[in-house]
């Protein structure tokens, strides 16, 4: 498995650069921006995060905190330049303390995890009462090296502690998430236990427990 992620973070910073790596940068931007909000003083935890300083939009937040098991190596690729806090941590591990974090977010990312029940355990634990979560994720895929986990059922996994505000499904259609999501290419329910794309919005009422 190291050899696979050995020049990983920087191939990784690379296609950030492509047209696509750009477009998808600009997307997950304005998608937080529009449905997250975070106020003046909120913090905001990006989990997954990638390289490319995924949170500098968030000019109004009190902390923007990127967390990825590869961030030290990011911050070799110039990500410390970034206006953003880079956390080196597995999302298994999130190490802040419980509801600390107005918005969380997890975009293309919770596939490639060891453990996605501890890792939803850790988002539901540190977001606050009141808070959001978005994810953007590929459910009901094989498992593969790079994304070793298969996802099935998003609510139930995170609606034991949060309440789910919005779900939408989306076909694979050329592997282009933001693709498929731009031009609405819902899901045929018709035909099911196929792969599929989802996003999601959720809150943790008031009265939550973690």
């Amino acid at each position: 498995m190291a050899e696979i992620f050995d020049e990983w973070p920087e191939k990784y910073d690379m296609w950030f650069e492509t047209p696509i790596g750009r477009l998808v940068r600009q997307y997950e931007s304005r998608l937080l921006l529009e449905i997250a909000r975070p106020g003046h003083g909120e913090k905001i935890l990006d989990v997954g995060c990638g390289p490319r300083g995924s949170l500098e939009w968030a000019t109004e937040a009190a902390e923007r905190i990127g967390l990825d098991p590869l961030a030290n190596e990011y911050l070799k690729l110039g990500a410390d330049k970034h206006q953003m806090r880079y956390v080196d941590s597995p999302a298994e591990h999130i190490p802040f303390s419980n509801d600390y974090f107005d918005v969380v977010c997890t975009f293309n990312s919770l596939d490639h995890v060891a453990n996605v029940g501890a890792t939803a355990s850790e988002i539901k634990r540190v977001l606050k009462p009141g808070g959001t979560f978005l994810i953007m994720v590929e459910v009901d895929h094989e498992p593969t090296a790079c994304e070793p986990v298969t996802i099935h059922d998003v609510p139930a996994l995170f609606g034991d502690v949060l309440e789910l505000c919005e779900y939408k499904k989306f076909e694979i259609g050329d592997h282009d998430m933001y693709g498929q999501i731009r031009k609405g290419d819902h899901y045929d329910e018709s035909v099911p236990n196929r792969p599929a794309w989802i996003t999601a919005r959720f809150m943790k009422p008031a009265a939550a427990r973690n």
